[in-house]
């Protein structure tokens, strides 16, 4: 049975940034879930909806055992942030995840926002075989920054958002750090040190709604074109 301790505080850390990324389908409930796992000395989080997809990691300052690992139903997982709340003025509450014969279990002492004493949860954990991110990871960490363009679907985008503000650190705004790894493959964002994540990008052709001489156009609007300037050197 594998356990893991961790507060309230970095339960939020290691649930939030991956839950916006996760399919809400349940015709495919093994990505309408949030894959919990040990790592060595960290506990990860990922999710996927097959057009991003994200990993967020914590140490626990009580530590992981290493066969924890869990696939979480998308509702449970938003369930678990709801019923663990942080509570104002107390400092972070601890809770055990426990996985035991096809359940999941969550304890805490004084959960629900207010002092209940111990509360015991269980949640039946997803059937199913969660997909191997790390194996898309691979090409846009060793890739060399590529120039070139790239289009993204906002909508798609927004979902780093949560990720991004978990990992802003204490003076900095939140922010996201993309790299490219060649035309028409996954985009890999990184949010501080702890999440990576992809989004698939937009195809760029004849009928992207970017047309091809849309830089030239600009360049022209600007004056910034070859001709534009060699008429105003001889003027």
């Amino acid at each position: 049975m594998g356990t893991a301790t961790l507060t309230v505080d970095e339960l939020h850390a290691l649930l939030k940034p991956v839950i916006p990324l996760a399919a809400s389908d349940d015709m495919f409930p093994s990505i309408a879930a949030v894959h919990i796992k040990a790592h060595g000395d960290y506990l990860t989080a990922a999710a996927t909806d097959r057009f991003r997809a994200g990993i967020q990691r914590i140490r626990p300052a009580d530590g992981v055992s290493d066969d924890f690992e869990a696939l979480v139903n998308i509702n449970d997982a938003k369930r678990l942030l709801a019923i663990h709340k942080p509570v104002r003025g107390k400092d972070s509450l601890p809770v055990t995840l426990s996985v035991d014969d096809g359940v999941l279990w969550s304890e805490s002492t004084g959960g629900f926002g207010f002092d209940l004493g111990s509360a015991r949860l269980g949640m039946l954990l997803v059937l199913g075989q969660f997909p191997n991110l790390a194996a898309l990871f691979t090409a846009p960490i060793d890739s060399v920054d590529d120039p070139g363009d790239l289009l993204l679907d906002i909508a798609l985008l927004a979902g780093f958002k949560s990720a991004a503000e978990v990992n802003r650190g204490d003076d900095r705004a939140p922010g996201l750090i993309m790299r490219k790894a060649g035309a028409n493959k996954p985009v890999m964002i990184h949010a501080g040190e702890d999440f990576v994540g992809l989004i698939m990008q937009r195809k760029l052709d004849g009928k992207s709604e970017c047309p091809a001489d849309w830089v030239d156009s600009w360049r022209d609007h600007f004056g910034m074109n070859p001709v534009d300037r060699r008429e105003k050197a001889s003027a």
